[in-house]
């Protein structure tokens, strides 16, 4: 059996991944990718602009092809975020150097 490895290497990483968490709890789709990753099956990412592209071997002979879009940040949602992350961007977490 793999490793276990914790996924998300700084406060933001962490941030990310809890939020994935909580949105993805009614599905297997975040274990079965952390499964995937733990067991090194994730072949190849790229990340072009605001998509994430990625190949995973899974149970079938040819790996896969995964792709997550995001929206690109309207310039106030950039502003919005900037102010904020300025403001105090761990508020109540230790901030790394």
């Amino acid at each position: 059996m793999a490793a276990r490895r914790k996924f998300g290497k700084t406060w933001w990483g962490n941030a990310w991944v809890e939020a994935m968490e909580r949105i993805d709890s009614n599905t297997n789709r975040l274990p079965r990718g952390k499964r995937y990753a733990n067991q090194g099956m994730v072949r190849e990412i790229n990340i072009n602009g605001g998509d994430v592209l990625a190949r995973v071997q899974g149970t079938r002979p040819s790996p896969y092809k995964i792709k997550i879009s995001l929206k690109k940040f309207t310039a106030a949602q950039a502003n919005k975020i900037k102010k904020m992350v300025a403001e105090d961007p761990a508020p109540n977490k230790q901030r790394e150097n």
